[in-house]
């Protein structure tokens, strides 16, 4: 009994959600001036994206849109770029959470499903540090993966760029079947942007969100992770309309 009133409390009381209950306290306080209804809006919202629910049906929405197709192979699989973090501390290369998309691409290779990965995507930084693509690479060589096999779009600095280069160099060698890897929220941005630039790939998303069901209490109480996944479905969607006003898609 105690077990479970403790992952009760820790849900709804401990750490995050406290800070939540003071901002309501403090709406509550100010009720009858204008900055204590703006805080009760924001306490209210910030307290409803901050639930897995919330989270899981926001992300669900863009992660739903493809699914894994029943074969695999083809001549390439482009790999864009996002998952490492560079400003790590430690001064290594510190993968984050869309590591999954290299992952699988060395995976794809060397099972021989894919002949050549195409590494896109430059720096992490907006005015230095090495590209992404570059790191990538060194990291597969040092794995044991043919440098040969690797091939760099070492410029790339968002989506539509990661398409146009990519392009360019589909059609330089002549692949015919592509593989696109990328999160699984990041797909319909990044399938649509290929295909503005006349190329069908196969989508093969992966790093999921998104939640299989909504467990009480842990589902329901707020989390600075919950409120973390609905911000990714948030900068999502406004890239969607972005890349779509600016006619990349």
């Amino acid at each position: 009994m105690f077990f479970y009133l403790s992952k009760i409390f820790a849900a709804f009381f401990f750490p995050y959600p406290i800070f939540l209950v003071l901002a309501f306290l403090a709406a509550w306080t100010l009720r009858y001036r204008w900055i204590g209804k703006a805080l009760m809006i924001f306490a209210v919202s910030l307290t409803f994206l901050s639930t897995g629910i919330v989270s899981g049906f926001l992300i669900g929405r863009l992660e739903s849109v493809y699914s894994r197709p029943p074969t695999v192979e083809a001549d390439v699989a482009v790999v864009l770029s996002g998952m490492i973090n560079p400003l790590a501390v430690s001064g290594d290369m510190e993968f984050m959470g869309a590591v999954d998309r290299i992952l699988l691409g060395e995976k794809l290779l060397r099972q021989g499903k894919v002949a050549n990965l195409i590494l896109s995507g430059g720096s992490g930084l907006m005015l230095s540090g090495q590209s992404e693509a570059e790191l990538l690479r060194n990291w597969l060589i040092d794995r044991g993966v043919p440098a040969e096999q690797l091939i760099l779009d070492a410029y790339s600095r968002n989506t539509a760029e990661n398409a146009a280069e990519s392009a360019r160099i589909i059609r330089e060698k002549k692949f015919r079947r592509v593989l696109l890897i990328t999160s699984a929220f990041h797909m319909l941005r990044s399938d649509l942007s290929f295909q503005s630039q006349g190329l069908t790939v196969v989508p093969l998303p992966v790093d999921y969100y998104g939640l299989s069901s909504y467990p009480f209490p842990e589902a329901y109480g707020p989390s600075p992770q919950s409120l973390s996944v609905s911000m990714i479905a948030f900068k999502e969607f406004a890239g969607l309309l972005a890349y779509y006003l600016a006619g990349y898609i």
